[in-house]
């Protein structure tokens, strides 16, 4: 079974800093890296539902790129609706991921979860490691 890191997204630039660091740990564990990004929203009602839908393949687009530059690491991508802590949790339970590596300074619209909420949660309610980026290694090295 291999090792599994997982890279929660909102497309953010603290969420692309977190997939820096998750491609550096895959590279020297040999682990893979899943991308899961959380669209926040439960059960809508059918108009938002529709915003949701309509907005999919844009979001799935995004997803897509949010990947490791080096080619030879194995990448998965989620799409999910609902809690983002709640989904992030749940998937990294499901997937028995080794390592949760998140940005501590995302955007969100949800009105449940402020911004830089959402690592807080899921740092304190993981079972496993969580390693939180504050920035992108280009600044840490120009520091």
């Amino acid at each position: 079974m291999s090792k599994i890191i997982l890279v929660p997204t909102d497309f953010s630039q603290g969420a692309s800093a977190a997939m820096q660091h998750a491609e550096i740990l895959a590279k020297a564990t040999g682990s893979e890296i899943d991308v899961i990004h959380v669209e926040p929203g439960n059960v809508l009602p059918h108009a938002e539902s529709d915003v949701f839908d309509r907005d999919e393949p844009r979001i799935r687009e995004l997803l897509e790129q949010a990947s490791p530059q080096d080619a030879s690491i194995r990448c998965h991508h989620t799409l999910r609706r609902g809690n983002p802590p709640d989904e992030i949790l749940k998937y990294a339970k499901s997937k028995q991921v080794d390592m949760i590596v998140i940005g501590t300074h995302g955007q969100t619209n949800s009105p449940e979860v402020h911004a830089g909420k959402i690592a807080q949660l899921v740092l304190e309610q993981a079972d496993f490691p969580v390693v939180t980026v504050k920035r992108p290694l280009s600044l840490m090295v120009a520091n």
